[in-house]
């Protein structure tokens, strides 16, 4: 499978907000707000997942210290289920890893086929949290 890579560029703004609406429920307008206060953070790197020269997903990293975070992973729903994330999932650790870094992800319990791709790359259950929403 050719699945690659890339650092995001200026010119993928566009596509990050519609992976962002199609892969988070997010709306336009919080996918945005999102992409512009995480352009602006020097620790946080986001990758285009590639596959046969099109762009149909991505990833964002951030660093800090050793440690290197994955979230805001998403492959577009017309290309899931065909081993795309599994193969940038797995480059991204490899590079990560090389590089000297541990490497953490964030997912939400109920998310069963995002828990189940990290276990079956070898991610384990280190800290779970409960996140309780404001209702006032």
């Amino acid at each position: 499978m050719d699945v690659k890579l890339r650092l995001a560029t200026p010119d993928d703004l566009d596509q990050i907000v519609d992976l962002d609406v199609k892969g988070f429920n997010l709306t336009r307008e919080e996918a945005e707000f999102l992409v512009d206060v995480l352009k602006r953070d020097a620790g946080h790197r986001t990758y285009m997942i590639e596959k046969d020269g099109q762009t149909i997903g991505k990833l964002r990293l951030k660093a800090e210290g050793i440690e290197t975070y994955i979230f805001g992973f998403t492959v577009d729903p017309d290309f899931r289920r065909q081993g795309i994330g599994k193969a940038a999932l797995i480059e991204v650790v490899k590079q990560e890893s090389e590089s000297g870094h541990v490497i953490f992800v964030e997912v939400g319990i109920e998310d069963e086929r995002g828990l189940h791709l990290y276990e079956a790359v070898g991610f384990e259950t280190y800290q779970q949290q409960d996140y309780y929403k404001y209702q006032g």
